[in-house]
C-alpha cells in the first residue's frame, strides 16, 4: 500500500491482537481490587489461576506504556497525511479525540459515583480508590484530574491515562 492511497479501510490485524494482549495484561493487573481481605486488596499471588497469568498480574500495568505507543503510532498512521496536507490542524484533532474519549469517561465517571458511594457507605471506607469528593469529581468533569490538583486516584483510577 503506498502513502497516497490513504489509510482508510486498512486494518492493521496485528496491532488488534497486539492491543487485545495488552488489554488482558492491564485487566488482570487490576485483578487485585477485586480480591479484598479487611479494607486491603489481597496479593497478587491470590489471584486465579496466578501460576498461569503471574506476568499479567505483575507487570500488566507495563501495558500501560505499550497502549501510549501504539496510540502514537496509530495517530500517526492515521493522521500523518492529513496533517501535512493541513486538513487536520490541532484544534480539530483535539476536538476528534475529545469527541471519542469524553462520552465514555462521563458514562464511567457517573457509573462509578452511582456504585462507589452506596458501597462506601454501606463498609464505612471507600473501596479501590479513596478521593470520591466533591472536588475530585469536579476535576474529573474537565479530565484535569490527574495534572497535580488531586489527592491521588478519585472514582475510575484507571481513567488517569486520559487526564494525561
Amino acid at each position: 500500500m503506498t502513502q497516497s492511497s490513504g489509510t482508510k479501510g486498512v486494518r492493521l490485524y496485528s496491532l488488534d491482537a497486539a492491543r487485545a494482549i495488552a488489554a488482558l495484561a492491564v485487566v488482570l493487573q487490576h485483578w487485585q481490587h477485586f480480591l479484598w481481605q479487611d479494607r486491603f486488596a489481597a496479593p497478587t499471588e491470590a489471584s486465579p489461576l496466578y501460576w498461569l497469568f503471574s506476568p499479567f498480574y505483575d507487570k500488566g500495568a507495563r501495558a500501560v506504556t505499550f497502549f501510549f505507543c501504539l496510540s502514537g503510532f496509530i495517530f500517526y498512521w492515521l493522521y500523518a497525511q492529513k496533517v501535512r496536507e493541513r486538513t487536520v490542524g490541532p484544534a480539530s484533532f483535539a476536538m476528534l479525540r475529545l469527541s471519542r474519549l469524553y462520552p465514555l469517561h462521563l458514562a464511567t465517571l457517573l457509573a462509578c459515583i452511582a456504585l462507589q458511594w452506596p458501597l462506601t457507605a454501606m463498609l464505612g471506607h471507600p473501596v479501590v480508590v479513596e478521593n470520591n469528593d466533591f472536588r475530585h469529581f469536579l476535576l474529573n468533569l474537565p479530565l484535569i484530574h490527574y495534572w497535580g490538583f488531586e489527592d491521588g486516584y478519585s472514582f475510575n483510577g484507571p481513567s488517569w491515562s486520559i487526564s494525561v
